[in-house]
């Protein structure tokens, strides 16, 4: 699965789009806002420095205060520290999901865009076919071997056609639209081309990425994070009725003259009675984190199993297609001849052409699943990097 080729107009965009994609920007804002954060828990014992002026009454003048405070013990400040490294993984984690999401969302467009394309080309074949059909069945009908009805047919399908093509113009448009707002480049006329070939596809065996799934799966380790942090918070709370222990190093200046210094440790007792209700919410809190855990992995497993049975089958589907097209392709030849030999009607032609043309873009369809469904998969399981994936999908479909 990790079988790398060079980097082609469908990681290129991607590119862009990790440039230009407005919510993925503001993922960026908000993994510096993360790291800071982080950082901040981080320097939780760092010294504090503080600085006081104002006035003295009872003597007249002013007063300026300048302490220096090293923390010494603190058990908010101890479990704050001891969460620095989980708020840093956490934030790596949900930019990891944010970039996983950008992927799929982007192939997404991209794959609306292959899809209107090949669209527009199976209906502009589809509508040759039929107008070549619509000259013979005049034809027919003006040498006495054919009739009104034949005629009548085979335009009712040629309107149906041009009718579909202006549908399908309007939705290539907009997949184009979709295409620049997200990229910040159109995509150009001849780019994202599907093969119609057979694709040979090895996925991992399922309990691998199953068990890559419990490492990388970005939501999983986020959600573990939180989990720990809620820990964390029920022992901050805890440690509210134990004392804030605290070296001070102090100097007292008056403006009418004299000074005083202090340097030793003071000790504080922040006893509150609603530290009691406190503990018993961050417990309850962390019970929901286990749980909320619980349930990412679970449906990260189900959704692995799900996506992986849809790969396998649809590259079967894909496989599949392609004979159906073959097939497809042999009756459109037979029934002509058998309509030249009097044996099929004008109908029987116009039906088996409308079936190539189904069976065509039944076969995109299918492809292009199997390669979002992949895709899909990919972001599940977190342990292959999104450009990767979209270079493997470059070699698979064009």
């Amino acid at each position: 699965m990790a079988s790398l080729v060079t980097a082609g107009e469908l990681t290129d965009g991607f590119q862009n789009a990790l440039q230009t994609d407005p919510a993925f920007q503001g993922a960026r804002a908000e993994l510096e806002a993360n790291q800071i954060t982080a950082k901040q828990a981080g320097r939780a014992y760092w010294p504090e420095l503080g600085l006081k002026f104002g006035d003295r009454t009872e003597t007249g003048g002013s007063q300026r205060t300048i302490q220096i405070a090293q923390p010494l013990v603190s058990a908010e400040r101890l479990t704050t520290l001891l969460g620095a490294s989980s708020l840093d993984l956490k934030a790596e984690a949900t930019l990891q999901q944010r970039m996983d999401q950008l992927a799929v969302r982007y192939f997404a467009t991209v794959t609306e865009l292959i899809r209107t394309r090949e669209s527009l080309g199976l209906n502009l074949r589809k509508k040759e076919a039929l107008e070549l059909q619509t000259v013979a069945a005049k034809r027919a009908f003006e040498l006495g071997t054919g009739t009104v009805t034949d005629q009548r047919d085979t335009l009712v399908r040629l309107q149906q056609a041009r009718a579909e093509e202006q549908g399908l113009k309007a939705r290539r448009a907009a997949a184009e639209r979709q295409f620049l707002a997200m990229t910040g480049q159109p995509a150009q006329p001849d780019a994202f081309v599907l093969a119609h070939k057979r694709r040979s596809l090895v996925l991992p065996n399922i309990s691998q990425l199953k068990g890559s799934l419990l490492q990388h799966n970005p939501a999983l380790i986020a959600a573990r994070q939180d989990e720990r942090l809620a820990d964390l918070d029920v022992w901050r709370k805890r440690g509210a009725f134990l004392p804030q222990v605290n070296f001070i190093a102090k100097q007292t200046t008056i403006s009418s003259g004299g000074s005083a210094n202090y340097v030793g440790v003071s000790v504080d007792f922040p006893l509150q009675s609603s530290s009691i209700l406190a503990i018993d919410a961050s417990k309850a809190t962390a019970r929901k984190s286990v749980a909320d855990a619980r349930a990412v992995e679970q449906n990260a497993m189900l959704e692995v199993e799900r996506l992986y049975a849809l790969v396998e089958s649809g590259q079967v589907e894909s496989d599949i297609r392609l004979d159906a097209i073959e097939a497809a392709q042999l009756s459109v030849e037979g029934n002509k001849q058998s309509y030249k030999g009097g044996v099929r009607s004008q109908l029987d032609v116009l039906n088996s052409i409308q079936i190539l043309f189904e069976v065509q873009d039944q076969y995109v369809t299918s492809v292009l699943s199997m390669a979002s469904n992949l895709v899909s998969l990919h972001s599940q399981v977190g342990a292959t990097p999104a450009t990767e994936i979209l270079m493997l999908l470059e070699n698979l479909l064009f």
